[in-house]
């Protein structure tokens, strides 16, 4: 058996222990880069993710507030069922409304719009949207649209938007002078547009000036206009 050769190289213990530290400190160091880098994408996505989850909010919300429809109960004598003015009604928590939806024209469906939490085991707010069954009948949509504005939002629904906290609703009046202003909504539900004939007949535009207080990474309030066509 051959004998080995005294002058071949080698690592020593001391050089692996060595090398394997090395090794640790780099990839310790790597680590930290990568975390930091992963920290940054998330700081940089959650922005974005909440600002298509509020557009997206908005839109389906503009989207029912111009498909509105009245049931034909308040409107002028001599006007078709549909065209008298639109059911919106809103109070400071809630929003509901009849729409005919786009793929069943001779449907009524009901809408509300409001605030819950603890829904689907998540404790934070979120901004729900409820509707009703279709109902070929305006007066059964109307009554259905108000057996849900009383039933509790929780587990209900679709949850438009996560980390809204609370909903402001105001809609524009008009005083005895003339003169225009906004009504914060309160208490009970109540007709968005105005009750005034007078108003009516004049063509005086409603609006719904609706408010939302979101949480991070918005922690602040956001608000929007919108500008609602008479049809009376």
């Amino acid at each position: 058996m051959r004998a080995l050769d005294k002058n071949s190289s080698g690592f020593t213990l001391v050089e692996l222990l060595i090398a394997l530290a090395l090794f640790a400190i780099m990839s310790l160091l790597a680590w930290r880069g990568l975390d930091a880098v992963l920290q940054s994408r998330a700081s940089v996505e959650a922005p974005g993710r909440a600002a298509l989850a509020l557009t997206a909010a908005w839109t389906q919300l503009e989207t029912d507030l111009h498909a509105a429809r009245g049931t034909g109960m308040i409107a002028p004598a001599g006007t078709p069922p549909g065209a008298g003015t639109p059911h919106i009604t809103a109070s400071a928590q809630q929003l509901a409304l009849l729409r005919v939806p786009a793929h069943c024209a001779g449907c009524w469906e009901g809408v509300v719009y409001d605030i819950s939490t603890g829904a689907e085991g998540d404790s934070a707010p979120v901004l729900r949207r409820r509707t009703t069954a279709l109902h070929v009948d305006a007066a059964a949509a109307q009554a259905a649209l108000e057996t849900l504005t009383q039933q509790p939002a929780v587990g209900g629904g679709h949850v438009l938007m996560r980390g809204a906290t609370v909903m402001r609703l105001s809609a524009w009046r008009v005083t005895g002078e003339g003169l225009g202003a906004w009504s914060t909504l309160s208490g009970a539900l109540e007709n968005v547009f105005p009750a005034s004939a007078v108003q009516r007949q004049n063509g005086i535009k409603a609006a719904l000036k609706i408010e939302w207080q979101l949480a991070a990474p918005w922690d602040g309030w956001v608000s929007k206009v919108v500008l609602l066509e008479n049809r009376w």
